[in-house]
């Protein structure tokens, strides 16, 4: 299950300046926003990952495999998503380490004070599935030794939803790098359509 959070699409003011540079070869019009919507998309996507590595206590590569690749733009829908995984994160890749004694810690954000699970009478412990090799933070459901489940903690999803200074400043940062996309491109098709006038003449 994901959560389309980060929407790229050109406004309606940027659209019509668009429309009067290009009104001699409105044919381009297409090609130049769906190729800067998805420029911007591409580097969307790896600043939002670089900013929930910074606040997350995971390792990068573990926030990547929850950031999906967003959706492209094309000729015709001038919008791409970048949707965020709601599967819960394991506790176990948030730094959960083993205590002295008895119990688990582990941390949510990065450098945040570790939050520790030792409640009697079925406190959480470690370990690594013999058959699969699958590790994670696990807790039985009773003290008698019996059936035991794992623990989870949020999902990406769920700690950027959390987060509505990142959400902002990640939207805004998009539509600045939107706007420099779309009037790159515009002077690229600009640029060509000059040469190959002067050319035919």
């Amino acid at each position: 299950m994901t959560a389309p959070l980060v929407e790229i699409k050109v406004e309606e003011q940027k659209l019509a300046n668009i429309r009067r540079m290009l009104v001699e070869i409105p044919n381009a019009i297409p090609t130049v926003i769906s190729r800067g919507i998805n420029r911007t998309a591409t580097r969307a996507r790896a600043e939002l990952i670089r900013r929930l590595y910074k606040r997350l206590n995971l390792k990068i590569n573990r926030v990547r495999q929850y950031v999906l690749k967003p959706t492209k733009a094309t000729r015709r829908y001038w919008e791409a998503r970048i949707g965020l995984s709601q599967q819960r994160v394991k506790l176990y890749y948030f730094g959960a380490r083993v205590l002295k004694g008895k119990g688990v810690s582990y941390a949510i954000e990065r450098g945040t004070h570790r939050k520790k699970i030792i409640e009697p009478p079925t406190s959480a412990f470690i370990q690594t599935m013999p058959k699969t090799g699958h590790i994670g933070v696990f807790r039985r459901r009773s003290a008698a030794r019996g059936s035991m489940y794992e623990l989870k903690g949020p999902s990406i999803g769920t700690a950027f939803e959390g987060a509505p200074d990142m959400v902002t400043q990640v939207q805004w940062w998009a539509s600045a790098k939107l706007e420099k996309n779309i009037d790159d491109q515009v002077a690229f098709v600009l640029n060509k359509w000059r040469s190959a006038a002067r050319a035919a003449g």
